[in-house]
C-alpha cells in the first residue's frame, strides 16, 4: 500500500507534462515515401517549388544505397506522400489505463466476489466510463501533419514551417552547408534510385 500512492502520482504526473517536443534550430523529421515504393527519412532542411532538401538518419533502414548524414535533393514529380513526425502524442493513455480502466476492473472484481453472478449491464455500467475517455481522447487527437502528391503551392509553404531554413537559402549559404557534410552538390533521388 505504501508504494501504491507515490506509483499513482508519478504516473499522474508523467502523463500531464509536454511530450519530448521542444523548440529546436534543426528542421522537423520528415518520412517520406517515393512513387517507387522507397522510404526515405531525415530532417527537412529546405523546402523549395521544385525539390526538398533533406539530411538522410543516420540509424535508419534505408536502402543501402542511400548514404546516413548526407544532404538529398527529392523533387516533388517523385515524392508520393511527406509526413512530419513528432507531433502525435499517445502521453495520456497510462493516465486512462491507470485511472479509468483498471479501477472498472477492480471494482468488477469487488463486485464479482460480493454477488457471484455480475450480469452484462454491471460490466457496462463499470466499463462505460473508462471506454468512452478512450474514444474521445483517440478520436481527438490530430493526425500528424503531412500531404500527399500532388502538392499544391500551399501545401509546400505549410510544409516551409517544418524546415530548418523556412525560406530559400542563397547560393553561398548553400554551400557552406553542403561543404559542412562534405558535398559540393545535394544528391539527388530520381524515380526511387539514389544517383
Amino acid at each position: 500500500m505504501r508504494i501504491l500512492l507515490p506509483l499513482i502520482i508519478t504516473i499522474l504526473f508523467s502523463t500531464c507534462g509536454l511530450g519530448p517536443k521542444i523548440l529546436t534550430y534543426e528542421g522537423d523529421k520528415a518520412e517520406i515515401e517515393m512513387k517507387g515504393g522507397l522510404q526515405f527519412t531525415g530532417e527537412l532542411i529546405m523546402v523549395t517549388d521544385t525539390a526538398l532538401y533533406v539530411i538522410s538518419d543516420l540509424g535508419s533502414d534505408q536502402s543501402a544505397t542511400i548514404k546516413p548524414n548526407k544532404i538529398y535533393q527529392l523533387s516533388y514529380t517523385d515524392i508520393n506522400q511527406i509526413t512530419i513526425d513528432g507531433y502525435v502524442n499517445k502521453g495520456w493513455l497510462p493516465g486512462v489505463i491507470v485511472f479509468n480502466i483498471i479501477p472498472a476492473v477492480l471494482m468488477m472484481i469487488a463486485a464479482s466476489s460480493a454477488d457471484a453472478e455480475i450480469s452484462g449491464t454491471g460490466v457496462l455500467i463499470l466499463f462505460a466510463p473508462p471506454l468512452l475517455t478512450l474514444a474521445i481522447f483517440s478520436a481527438t487527437q490530430p493526425d500528424a501533419p503531412g500531404h500527399s502528391s500532388p502538392f499544391t503551392t500551399e501545401q509546400l509553404n505549410e510544409l516551409k514551417k517544418y524546415a530548418r531554413y523556412h525560406t530559400s537559402l542563397g547560393d553561398q549559404q548553400f554551400r557552406v552547408i553542403l561543404q559542412k557534410y562534405g558535398q559540393t552538390t545535394p544528391l539527388p533521388i530520381r524515380n526511387s534510385i539514389p544517383q
